[in-house]
């Protein structure tokens, strides 16, 4: 107990923004990021911490109005993230405000992973460009940027509709014709950070992305 304790109280200390600045830590670099919009359960952020120390992003981002003490200790224990090189965690008040900063100050480009069917026909996501997980989808630019905040969503509604307003591209994994089209948040995670990986762990072919969208915000804190 007093382990995890004094994990999360040091995850606490810095900023995201102060992170990024400083470029990460030579085993887990700043260059990608993961936030978790309304997750809930335990078992997945767990999953998650682990995916993401595989898979190198340098931190996990988890929004305060679904985070308590209890989910955060489980979180770690299940995760045995004493065990992992990564990723730092935080939690922030206003992920709208975040995900500005990280744009304006630190040039992230934004990808929410969604199921396509559902989002469009909630009406949202209509004008962003979809981005299919499959093997050409390798090759796009997005998930080569030289910063990259990828953000999902909770276990009922996946990403909000606020945070889809703001994101510069949706990533969707396709499923064979016929099929439920459904991931467990933590699966489709792992998905999406093995193809981040493929240009991170190299970089042979990275490249930036130019985000047009205009945003002013001042950099949060947490």
């Amino acid at each position: 107990m007093l382990q995890r304790q004094r994990i999360l109280r040091a995850s606490r200390l810095n900023s995201v923004i102060d992170f990024v600045a400083s470029g990460g830590r030579a085993s887990a670099k700043a260059h990608t990021l993961v936030m978790l919009d309304g997750v809930q359960y335990p078992g997945n952020v767990a999953r998650v911490l682990r995916y993401s120390s595989s898979f190198g992003a340098g931190a996990l981002i988890l929004g305060e109005g679904a985070v308590t003490e209890d989910l955060l200790q489980l979180a770690l224990n299940y995760s045995h993230y004493s065990t992992l090189s990564g990723p730092r965690i935080f939690t922030t008040t206003d992920p709208i405000e975040l995900i500005d900063a990280l744009r304006k100050d630190h040039d992230f480009v934004v990808c929410a992973l969604e199921n396509k069917e559902e989002a469009i026909s909630r009406g949202v996501c209509t004008m962003l460009q979809w981005i299919d997980l499959t093997a050409a989808s390798s090759d796009s630019c997005y998930l080569r940027s030289s910063h990259l905040l990828m953000v999902a969503g909770g276990e009922a509604d996946g990403v909000s509709d606020a945070v889809l307003g703001v994101a510069d591209a949706v990533l969707s994994i396709p499923t064979a014709e016929g099929t439920h089209h459904s991931f467990n948040v933590s699966y489709a995670l792992a998905i999406a950070l093995f193809e981040r990986y493929k240009h991170t762990s190299t970089w042979t072919n990275s490249c930036r992305v130019n985000v047009t969208r205009g945003h002013d915000n001042a950099a949060s804190t947490i």
